[in-house]
C-alpha cells in the first residue's frame, strides 16, 4: 500500500512538474522577441563581422540562422544550408557611409538560389534595409549582383520580372519550362535606387 502510495504521489508530481516546463515552453514560443540587439556598437559597416552572424528575413524575424565562419552547413530535412559568397561595401543611400551587400548561397533539398542583404547602419547597429531571394538556374538564377554608382545592379537569368508593391522578384513557373533548368541562354537586368 505504502509503495502505491508513493507511486501515485510521484507519478503526480512528475505530471505536475512536466505541466508547468510544457506551460513554459509553450509561452516562450508564442512570444516574439524584441528586435536583435547586437553586443557591440560599430562606427562603420566594414567593422561588422558578417562571416560571424544572425540574419533573418523581415516575415522570419524570430528564426533568425546564424552562419560562423561563412557558412551554416546543411541540416536534416527540412534545414537550409548558407555559405557566404561575397561582400561589397558602397553608399547605396548616398548618405556618405557605405552600406554592405551581402550574397549567401542557400542550399536547401536539391535546389541551390542566393539570398542577398543590404545592411546599413543606423544607432551604430547594423540595419537591415533590404533583402531578396534569387530564382534556381535558368529561371531566376543569380548571375551578378554589384554596386555601380550609387546603384544595386542585379542580374538574373531567364525572363524574370519585379513585384513593386511586394518588393520582390517573380519568376516563371519552370515545371512548364524544364529545359529552363539547366540552360540559361539570356538573363534580365535591374537597376535599383534608394531614395
Amino acid at each position: 500500500m505504502k509503495n502505491e502510495k508513493f507511486l501515485i504521489s510521484t507519478f503526480l508530481f512528475l505530471l505536475s512538474l512536466f505541466s508547468a516546463c510544457e506551460k513554459k515552453a509553450t509561452e516562450n514560443n508564442l512570444t516574439k522577441p524584441e528586435k536583435y540587439k547586437y553586443s557591440s556598437l560599430y562606427s562603420k559597416i566594414e567593422d561588422v563581422d558578417f562571416k560571424n552572424f544572425s540574419y533573418s528575413t523581415f516575415e522570419n524575424e524570430e528564426y533568425p540562422f546564424t552562419i560562423t565562419n561563412g557558412e551554416k552547413p546543411l541540416g536534416k530535412l527540412d534545414e537550409a544550408g548558407y555559405r557566404l559568397i561575397n561582400i561589397q561595401y558602397k553608399d547605396l543611400t548616398n548618405d556618405g557611409k557605405n552600406e554592405a551587400v551581402i550574397n549567401l548561397q542557400v542550399t536547401h533539398a536539391v535546389s541551390t538560389f542566393s539570398l542577398i542583404f543590404v545592411y546599413t547602419l543606423d544607432n551604430e547597429q547594423p540595419e537591415k534595409l533590404w533583402y531578396f531571394f534569387s530564382g534556381t538556374y535558368a529561371e531566376g538564377g543569380l548571375q551578378d549582383v554589384y554596386v555601380k554608382g550609387n546603384n544595386l545592379i542585379v542580374e538574373l537569368f531567364g525572363n524574370t520580372k519585379f513585384d513593386r508593391i511586394k518588393r520582390e522578384f517573380v519568376f516563371a513557373d519552370i515545371r512548364k519550362y524544364p529545359e529552363a533548368e539547366c540552360c540559361p541562354n539570356k538573363f534580365t537586368k535591374f537597376n535599383f535606387r534608394w531614395d
